[in-house]
């Protein structure tokens, strides 16, 4: 723990009474912090500003012609705001009223690893999600390497796009390898695992999402369709958690993987039928799987999305189809990858350490009882 007296920093501000000067000043500070002067190991996650503003009694105008920096005498209200950006950065806000001076001395405590610890989850460790070229895989893979993890990026024929969220990575000061496997083969997938573990040097996080989705009521069902989705969409899941979990075993070091799911584990949408059984199977999988895993550290979870506006749902519905669709949700609009992204990721990360086999659902209130969607006082 270090108090740091910023008279350096804050000198000239005791003459000023402009608003810009203080947020400058103040972003300065935090861009400081957010530099590799300071070490990012294993310190308490604690941050604290502390500013301390003696008022004077004396009258503004006989303090002029003394020497002394004259200091308001009404109260003012001081806020601070800081929002924590990736890699330690963060900004500072001071509101402050007009004329108003600053004249007293700014302590900032803070603990040196506080803002890389809360805010880079993943820092040092190695992901592989499945089916990351679009949609929700690729939100997720990006926030990923936004909280410092390396990223293996899978896709079957989406290359390009693969590609363009690898680089996306690398501008985040990430590793990313991007590697082409169909999931549904078991033999393609470990070999995955391995080239991950070749180009990284291990496995600490698995996220399987790859998915495949034919839509055809059962009696007239295309079987090659039907097979298909529950080949990619519950053997592939199977095949990546198995696979994952055998490296992580042999590394003896723990690890997170989640499973996304879908709602249609549990609501029976019609035309959905080989989907349906796909995510209701591997949630069962995937709870057995955390049975099995837990006494090596390793946690499995599962994750819920509700209607995402993905490029995914445009195989199915017009973008009409999808803005009327988005209104006869609780809500009254789709989520977005972005926002599952985030809740993936903390089913991967340390604040959920005491979370396995459990399931997250952010749904924007899809699976809520249909009288949640009534209007107030309406049948």
């Amino acid at each position: 723990m270090f108090q740091w007296e910023l008279t350096e920093h804050f000198e000239s501000f005791r003459e000023r009474s402009t608003f810009s000067g203080l947020v400058s000043g103040s972003f300065g500070l935090m861009r400081r912090m957010g530099t590799k002067d300071f070490p990012t190991q294993n310190e308490p996650s604690l941050i604290g500003l502390w500013l301390h503003l003696p008022v004077s009694k004396v009258p503004l105008e006989s303090r002029r012609g003394t020497g002394q920096p004259p200091r308001h005498t009404q109260p003012w209200i001081l806020v601070a705001l800081m929002n924590a950006l990736p890699r330690g950065w963060g900004f500072v806000v001071i509101l402050v009223p007009e004329n108003c001076v600053f004249t007293g001395k700014f302590l900032f405590f803070f603990s040196l690893g506080s803002l890389e610890k809360t805010f880079m989850s993943f820092e040092g460790k190695n992901a592989l999600v499945t089916g990351s070229s679009k949609g929700i895989g690729a939100a997720v893979a990006l926030e990923l390497a936004r909280q410092g993890a390396n990223v293996v990026v899978n896709c079957h024929s989406s290359r390009d796009q693969a590609d363009k969220v690898a680089e996306q990575i690398r501008e985040l000061g990430r590793k990313a390898l991007v590697v082409t496997a169909d999931v549904s083969s078991m033999e393609a997938v470990d070999e995955m695992v391995q080239q991950t573990v070749a180009e990284f040097g291990s496995l600490d996080l698995f996220v399987s999402n790859a998915v495949y989705s034919d839509r055809e009521v059962m009696l007239k069902a295309d079987m090659t369709g039907f097979r298909r989705t529950v080949d990619v969409s519950m053997w592939g899941a199977f095949h990546g958690v198995r696979a994952a979990s055998i490296q992580m075993v042999q590394q003896g070091r723990g690890g997170a993987i989640t499973v996304i799911s879908s709602p249609h584990a549990i609501i029976p949408f019609p035309t959905a039928m080989a989907y349906n059984m796909s995510k209701a199977a591997i949630d069962h999988m995937a709870r057995t799987a955390a049975i099995e895993l837990v006494k090596y550290n390793i946690r499995v979870n599962i994750f819920h999305p509700g209607w995402i506006d993905t490029p995914g749902e445009r195989k199915f519905f017009t973008e009409e189809q999808l803005q009327q669709g988005a209104q006869g949700l609780p809500m009254k609009r789709m989520g977005t990858a972005e926002e599952m992204a985030r809740g993936v990721c903390f089913t991967l990360s340390d604040d959920a350490a005491y979370m396995t086999g459990s399931t997250l659902t952010m749904d924007g209130g899809v699976g809520l009882p249909w009288w949640s969607k009534r209007e107030e006082g309406g049948q």
